[in-house]
């Protein structure tokens, strides 16, 4: 076997380790308080997001042991991203995005309909 087999077997296994160990250790945890309160919602869609990409380059250079590795990263990153969502609290700004993103966008297109009146009366008198 050559030492980049033996490099490709090792991180497929270590990769795959890290993933049946400590994510599903995680999973119970968060099913377990139904919650998810301590974890970072971002770094979570990062992790996802960069699992994403390596399983797509594996899939572009035609390398197994990125894709199975970084797959599992997928499934279960997936996984926890999918109970923060399921998790969230109702008053919380992520429990409503539509809600939020559009109530946010209304205020400020209030703000500058007010600052345009204010504009235009210093500007053209009544």
């Amino acid at each position: 076997m050559s030492f980049e087999a033996v490099v490709a077997v090792l991180t497929t296994v270590l990769s795959v380790g890290v993933k049946v160990i400590g994510m599903p250790d995680q999973i119970k945890a968060n099913r377990q308080r139904k919650s998810t309160e301590g974890l970072s919602h971002w770094f979570m869609l990062c992790t996802l997001a960069s699992y994403v990409m390596w399983v797509i380059h594996g899939l572009l250079v035609h390398d197994l042991s990125l894709i199975i590795g970084q797959g599992l990263g997928v499934l279960v990153t997936a996984v926890i991203v999918g109970q923060m969502i399921a998790y969230r609290k109702p008053t919380s700004k992520l429990a409503h995005p539509l809600k939020f993103a559009m109530t946010w966008i209304s205020t400020k297109v209030q703000h500058v309909v007010l600052w345009s009146k204010i504009s235009i009366k210093r500007v053209v008198p009544d």
